[in-house]
Order: C-alpha cells, then sequence, then structure tokens
C-alpha cells in the first residue's frame, strides 16, 4: 500500500473525528467489550487483507506502521471496554386509564 494512501487516510479520519468531536462535545460513551468485537474483527481482517497486498508488493514499512499506530491502539481500546454489562437507568412509563360507564 503507497504511503500516499496512508496519508491519505489520515488527513480523512482527522477530518472526520475532529468533526464528530465538535458535534458529540463531552458525551461519554461506555461501551461494553461484547460490543466491540464485530467492529474489531472487521478492522482487524480489512488490515489483514491489506496487509498481505502490501507484503506481497514489498511495502513493509507501512505494514509496521499499521501495526504500531493502527492496531495497537485498537486492541488496547477494546480491552479497555468494559466487560462488565452498563445498567442504564430507565424511567418507568406512566400508564393512564380511563374508566368509562357503561349503560
Amino acid at each position: 500500500m503507497p504511503y500516499q494512501n496512508f496519508a491519505g487516510w489520515l488527513g480523512t479520519s482527522s477530518v472526520f473525528m475532529t468533526v464528530t468531536a465538535l458535534l458529540w462535545r463531552n458525551n461519554p460513551i461506555n461501551w461494553e467489550q461484547s460490543q466491540l468485537n464485530i467492529p474489531l474483527a472487521v478492522y482487524l481482517s480489512n488490515f489483514g487483507f491489506a496487509t498481505v497486498m502490501s507484503l506481497t508488493s514489498g511495502f513493509f514499512v507501512p505494514v509496521l506502521l499499521g501495526l504500531l499506530l493502527g492496531v495497537t491502539p485498537a486492541v488496547l481500546l477494546w480491552l479497555k471496554g468494559s466487560s462488565i454489562p452498563v445498567q442504564v437507568p430507565t424511567e418507568q412509563p406512566e400508564i393512564s386509564v380511563a374508566i368509562i360507564a357503561v349503560k
């Protein structure tokens, strides 16, 4: 994978994350680790596919950069996800019942 591709993805992801951070503000996100399994698997399989293409083309440095700057943070953040289910407080809906006299 050419270096220009990594630079392009870096720029695209920087813009995306900046816009997302501005829209999201300071709302914390509490994810369970089980909710992150599929996204991590898709990410790692995509990286594995790109790794195979890069290695067969003789690009070793981008693979190392991808491992260091892509896979390592993703796995560390996945491990940081809570393995304990988060209880979301919910309010009980108020149910109204109308009583009608039938003659």
